[in-house]
């Protein structure tokens, strides 16, 4: 995508980029009237291709801003322009969590658990709405100045495959170290899909790894799919047994045994941490008896204890205040020798004992609160340390510019650099003639503190309009320009083409046709049948089909072959993605496409091209099997081009024709690859189908039907008998055609 900084989009100027990925960039932009930041993503172009796209997008964006909730980002406009789609959203100053961990690593369990409530709670709010997110990960949650997470991308991931029940191409959108079972698989989703995810996301907040991780992608899905979750507390003990079972319980593999709802899953969370909080406050405390015996016990056998000392001491000293004017003499504590000639002890408040020690010890208590003679007061048997003050810590801001005032709980004269405070939340304002103010709190805990604030310059939209009008004036005198040397160039142009020679169509023919195999005649048993088992209601009922020898294209038809009809026709050139052309399967083409390449081969040629009716096609697959594939029952490995079948492109992008080995009749790719575009109108079911191998064929047919399975596809739906479907004008990524000729 071009640079957009400095670019007018509506309302909004573009500023500065804030980031990219593979499915859109995000840029900062400013508001000229409400003189207020937003954020907007611009969808990238590959993805905003399909016709069906538009229906789409708009379809999700108005779902999603619907959304009103303090931890969902807040989607404030969208739209088209110049063929980019794009949202404004709320700006969220910030970082997202995988920032903060990357920083930090493991994060406290309290402070984790706390941040991944607050975000399953907004998933509870988006779930009840009807929306899943698809897509939980540390990069799509955003914190905050303050420290609020911010859940960022709601819908994008749906948006970009559009919906599964309709398109049937198995997309697998996502993040591989947070993806679900069911997801990885191409199969529907849920809430429980993101209570999956997020799960994971917690697991990496305390451990500082993902579950599963390798070199590629695809091993990590592989890994997730296959081997068992690892426990966390093998990577940190301080994880309590309970809260480690509601991460296990929130990413078990199959989606019944999860949490049904985020709610359930925050109070799993809230249970566990209840009982890590309770075992928390059950520290022992010891107290020294007289006579220096160390008498250990739980809180309350400590506080028993304390209170009967408490209450010897106040006797005694209430004793002894009568009886002086008696002329009784009143020893101070210090004057006398104790009452026992044991040493004295101290103890460790961090050691335990059994509720037999604490009943010892209240015994000693209970002696020791008697005075030893008349005239002299009761000895205590603990006196409590006064806790010590907390160290302070060092505040550290690196402002810009330098000279900015800062305040700090309304104080301007209080701070200086490293200036050291004790530990607490202090409200931050810096601010200066000329930029825009920066508040924000300032947690002071464990550790000092060194933050950057960067104070942004006020805007004079004054002169931002007079800039925006004579940068205006400016493009309309160039585009002018332009629009000159373009006319002369294509006069120039085209009185090149009138005098160059005409294209040799002989050879653009010869390079647009395939090699054709041969297929024998022969009878056989069309749709879903055992050993399969994963039959499916539209390949039923099976039923014997007769079929006369015709030809069929070795290979799919390549990028080169349709590239030369192009060149013949003056056609638009399907887009390869940048893997490459020549002998690759030509993709991104439709129904009328293919059906245009066969009549113009047709008429070039005097032969009858076509597409296969799709009882050819299963025929030709089977090539005398009866198997799932035309190999055998499972799908191996390096048989085809699919996620799982373990070729070098699998769910990456498409093979070379012939990169795999042929089938009995000396075809390739019949399996995976690129789906095919066959003649039939889409059916569900083989209900009143011909048994002749002719094609099926209704009056209005707006879908037609798709048969093999791609490179983007589980391997469940290259099984010979699977069909699919898309509407006849649709284009995508992994679909293609190859064409038959009758014998």
């Amino acid at each position: 995508m071009t640079d957009l900084i400095g670019q007018s989009i509506g309302h909004y100027q573009i500023t500065e980029r804030l980031g990219r990925g593979g499915m859109a960039e995000i840029y900062k932009a400013f508001h000229k009237e409400l003189e207020i930041y937003r954020a907007i993503k611009f969808i990238r172009a590959e993805f905003g291709g399909s016709e069906d796209f538009r229906a789409r997008f708009l379809k999700e964006a108005q779902g999603v801003a619907r959304l009103q909730h303090p931890n969902i980002v807040q989607i404030h406009d969208f739209g088209e322009s110049d063929d980019r789609y794009y949202m404004v959203m709320e700006f969220v100053e910030g970082r997202t969590l995988k920032d903060a961990l990357r920083d930090s690593g493991q994060m406290p369990i309290e402070k984790s658990v706390e941040l991944v409530k607050t975000v399953a709670g907004a998933l509870a709010y988006a779930h009840d709405q009807g929306l899943v997110h698809r897509d939980i990960k540390p990069d799509n949650i955003m914190i905050d100045a303050r420290g609020r997470p911010v859940l960022m991308d709601f819908g994008i991931a749906k948006l970009l495959t559009g919906d599964a029940k309709i398109t049937q191409t198995g997309h697998l959108i996502g993040t591989p170290a947070y993806m679900a079972p069911e997801q990885s698989k191409g199969e529907d989703v849920a809430p429980a899909t993101d209570i999956y995810a997020l799960s994971v996301v917690l697991f990496e907040m305390l451990t500082g790894h993902t579950p599963y991780e390798a070199d590629t992608p695809m091993a990590v899905v592989l890994k997730s799919l296959s081997d068992p979750m690892p426990m966390p507390r093998s990577f940190n003990t301080k994880i309590s047994e309970e809260l480690q079972g509601v991460i296990l319980k929130g990413t078990a593999k199959s989606v019944t045994e999860r949490y049904r709802t985020a709610s359930e899953f925050v109070a799993g969370l809230d249970r566990a941490m209840d009982r890590y909080r309770a075992r928390t406050m059950e520290e022992t405390v010891r107290l020294p008896p007289p006579g220096g015996a160390v008498v250990q016990g739980s809180n309350k056998g400590a506080l028993l204890l304390l209170l009967l000392a408490v209450l010897a001491v106040g006797a005694g000293g209430v004793w002894w205040w009568v009886q002086r004017d008696n002329g009784m003499r009143a020893v101070p504590p210090e004057a006398e020798p104790a009452m026992s000639s044991a040493p004295e002890t101290v103890a460790s408040p961090v050691e335990t004992t059994t509720p037999q020690a604490v009943a010892d010890g209240a015994k000693s208590a209970e002696g020791a609160a008697a005075p030893a003679e008349i005239g002299q007061p009761p000895v205590a048997a603990y006196e409590p340390e006064a806790e010590p003050e907390p160290p302070a810590l060092a505040l550290t801001l690196d402002i810009t510019p330098a000279d900015a005032t800062v305040i700090i709980d309304g104080d301007a004269g209080r701070y200086a650099p490293g200036m050291q405070l004790p530990p607490g939340t202090y409200a931050v304002q810096v601010m200066r003639d000329g930029y825009v103010s920066w508040s924000g709190d300032v947690v002071l805990s464990d550790r000092d503190v060194a933050q950057s604030v960067r104070l942004q310059r006020a805007v004079d939209t004054q002169a931002l309009a007079r800039e925006a009008a004579a940068k205006r004036d400016a493009e309309e005198q160039q585009a002018k320009q332009a629009a000159e040397r373009a006319a002369a160039l294509a006069a120039e142009e085209q009185a090149r083409r009138a005098q160059a020679a005409v294209v040799d169509v002989k050879t653009l023919v010869a390079r647009a046709t395939p090699v054709m195999v041969k297929v024998p005649a022969g009878r056989f048993t069309m749709g879903c049948q055992p050993p399969d088992p994963g039959c499916l209601d539209e390949e039923k009922p099976s039923h014997e089909v007769t079929i006369r020898a015709f030809r069929l294209s070795r290979g799919e038809i390549t990028f080169a072959q349709y590239d030369a009809f192009a060149d013949a026709t003056k056609r638009a050139k399907p887009d390869d993605k940048g893997w490459g052309r020549d002998n690759r399967p030509v993709m991104n083409v439709n129904w009328m496409d293919a059906i245009a390449f066969t009549e113009w081969l047709s008429g070039q040629t005097g032969v009858r091209y076509r597409l296969p009716t799709e009882a050819e096609w299963e025929y030709a697959a089977r090539a005398g099997t009866t198997t799932v594939y035309s190999w055998g029952n499972d799908v191996g490995f390096g048989n085809a081009n699919c996620p799982g079948c373990g070729s070098n492109w699998d769910g990456d992008r498409t093979a070379p024709s012939g990169s795999f080995p042929a089938n009995a009749f000396g075809l390739h790719d019949m399996h995976g690859n690129v789906w095919e575009w066959v003649q039939d109108c889409w059916q569900p079911g083989y209900a009143d189908a011909p048994g002749d191998g002719s094609a099926r064929r209704t009056t209005t047919c707006s879908a037609h039907v798709l048969r093999g399975g791609s490179w983007l596809d589980n391997p469940s739906y290259l099984r010979v008998a699977y069909r699919n479907w898309l509407g006849s004008a649709l284009k995508d990524v992994n679909i293609g055609f190859r064409v038959a000729v009758d014998e």
